[in-house]
């Protein structure tokens, strides 16, 4: 077969430009695959995704230099594919000229398409390559360089201490690629991930241990609701240490051992620490461009999701404001309605449903107790715990508690929380009721299911407080 290049790009009629690159590929092969994407224009993506399936190997994607003039981009590719070849066969980097600049270094975006499943922390930047006088930005530089907007999404990453021993601890990154289940679990933290974590591990058989440093976990969830879970929690056998602080970790042959501030010790197979999530701000060049982050890294927006540099924006987790994955994908939208229908959509950040998916479950919409009482003059409590009619007949001792704030002077509902089986399906819908303005009667006047434990909701007649 004679060699055919091919040049392709991934536009939008919008204006957003992404990347040019050319490949030396099997002529025929290739062409039809190109001429299929631009009849369907599907994009650079979709182009080469088809494009691996096709080759017997990645390894035949090579890339060819070409004079600038016949780019859409001001780019000069001036190397060939460099490619580090490591045990996991990832890792790629292309050495590109452009006017007026020095060599920089960035991703061989092709090969990364390509292999899509591979995970983003193998994917390094080599900075030795650095030339002196050049403008270095460890990314992918053809991006900044060229789009009309850019977004910045690239979530948030675990936060571990710096303590003596950091080297043995996990993160949930790591538990899901264990190469043996081990026997004893000690897990940090008090957040989402270290509850749930301790679920699944004593689920699994796993002695497991929680600490944290605090008197109670979930700060700035219902207090009934923290109190609750801690206690059925510790009925499913997970032990629980409120007001420690781990000062050091150390390995002896067999184990790990965690050592406390107040001089006690703990020994486990595994140490997982669930402290925290930071944005993921490293390494994207962001002083660059000078954009402007806050104190814990986060990247600085407005209410339109704009940096201090117009175009560029940022959403979801690396701004650090409400850090669930539903609120990224709102925020997501509003921005795609807003560059490509033309659409001024705004996200409505009030009484947003969320789950902690413990054993058992904890869901949560509107305000706390502690926060109505804050914010309101005359609230009422309607608060109900039973055990599960499916649980009745057996020997799960499982509790659910149900609460509901409302406003006395409105009757509006502005609290709904729970604890027990299924709660996350339960406040999920009591969310949409919440949006639409319900009432404590819009809830009474409402015909139970039955049996079901979300009646429950609908059957609270008198307010406990």
């Amino acid at each position: 077969n004679s060699c055919h290049p091919i040049l392709v790009s991934l536009w939008e009629e919008h204006g957003l430009l992404v990347l040019s690159q050319m490949f030396d590929l099997d002529g025929e092969e290739g062409e039809e695959i190109y001429k299929r994407q631009l009849q369907r224009k599907q994009g650079f993506g979709a182009f080469l995704r088809e494009l691996g399936s096709n080759l017997s190997t990645a390894k035949k994607l090579d890339l060819l230099p070409w004079k600038a003039n016949d780019l859409p981009v001001p780019l000069n590719f001036a190397d060939k594919l460099i490619r580090k070849a490591g045990d996991d066969g990832v890792a790629a980097t292309v050495s590109m000229a452009r006017k007026g600049r020095g060599l920089e270094s960035a991703m061989g975006w092709a090969w990364l398409v390509v292999h899509e499943r591979t995970e983003s922390d193998a994917w390094r930047f080599d900075s030795s390559s650095r030339d002196k006088g050049s403008d270095w930005v460890p990314a992918l530089r053809m991006l900044w360089d060229s789009a009309e907007k850019i977004l910045i999404a690239t979530g948030g990453w675990p936060s571990v201490p710096d303590i003596p021993g950091k080297k043995y601890i996990i993160s949930s990154n790591e538990a899901f690629f264990l190469e043996s289940l081990p026997k004893k679990i000690i897990i940090v933290g008090g957040g989402y991930i270290a509850v749930e974590f301790a679920g699944i591990f004593n689920g699994l058989g796993v002695e497991t241990t929680l600490i944290h440093r605090g008197s109670l976990f979930l700060r700035g969830f219902d207090q009934d609701l923290r109190s609750m879970l801690a206690e059925e929690m510790q009925k499913k056998e997970i032990k629980i240490i409120f007001n420690v602080n781990v000062k050091k970790i150390d390995k002896t042959d067999k184990q790990l051992v965690a050592y406390f501030e107040d001089g006690t010790q703990l020994e486990a197979d595994q140490i997982m620490y669930a402290t925290g999530r930071k944005p993921m701000t490293e390494n994207l060049g962001l002083e660059n461009v000078g954009i402007e982050i806050n104190k814990k890294n986060a990247i600085k927006i407005n209410d339109d999701y704009q940096t201090n540099i117009p175009s560029i924006y940022a959403i979801g987790d690396v701004t650090d404001r409400i850090n669930l994955t539903p609120v990224a994908l709102a925020e997501g939208m509003a921005l795609a309605k807003r560059f490509f229908a033309n659409e001024k959509k705004i996200v409505n950040y009030s009484d947003i449903p969320t789950c902690v998916f413990s054993q058992p479950s904890l869901g949560t919409v509107g305000l706390t107790e502690e926060q109505a009482r804050k914010k309101y003059v005359d609230i009422d409590i309607y608060k109900s715990r039973f055990t599960p009619m499916k649980y009745s007949l057996s020997d799960n001792n499982e509790k659910t508690m149900m609460k509901m704030i409302v406003e006395k002077k409105t009757n509006r509902v502005i609290g709904v929380h729970m604890i027990g089986p299924d709660a996350g399906e339960i406040i999920q819908g009591i969310g949409i009721a919440m949006k639409a303005g319900a009432s404590k009667q819009d809830f009474d006047s409402t015909i139970g299911i039955h049996p079901t434990a979300a009646e429950e909701f609908v059957s609270m007649r008198e307010p406990t407080i």
